[in-house]
C-alpha cells in the first residue's frame, strides 16, 4: 500500500490491544534511507488529562499502517518532550 503524508496526518494511533493513543500530528523522515523515523501523536482526550507531553513513537514500534489506523506495540510508548527523541521499550 502506498500512502502520502496527508493521509498519515490525523490517522488514529492504537496499541495492539486496542487502546487509542491519539492521532498522528506529524512525522519525522530519515532522508538517508527515505523512511519514517518517528510519528508524533496528539494524545487522545483520556491521555491528555493524565499526560502533558507529546507522544513520539519510533518506527520500530509500529506494527502496521492501514488506511484507518496505525497499530503500535502495547508496551513501547513513552512520553517525551518533543519529536527529536525516540520512544523506547
Amino acid at each position: 500500500m502506498l500512502i502520502n503524508r496527508n493521509q498519515l496526518i490525523d490517522l488514529r494511533v492504537v496499541t495492539k490491544n486496542g487502546q487509542v493513543l491519539g492521532k498522528v500530528k506529524d512525522i519525522v523522515i530519515d532522508t538517508d534511507n527515505l523512511s519514517i523515523k518517528q510519528i508524533v501523536v496528539s494524545k487522545a482526550k483520556i491521555l491528555d488529562k493524565i499526560l502533558t507531553k507529546e507522544l513520539v513513537i519510533a518506527s520500530d514500534q509500529i506494527i502496521e499502517i492501514t488506511d484507518k489506523n496505525i497499530i503500535v506495540s502495547d508496551n513501547t510508548v513513552n512520553v517525551v518532550e518533543g519529536a527529536k527523541q525516540t520512544a523506547s521499550a
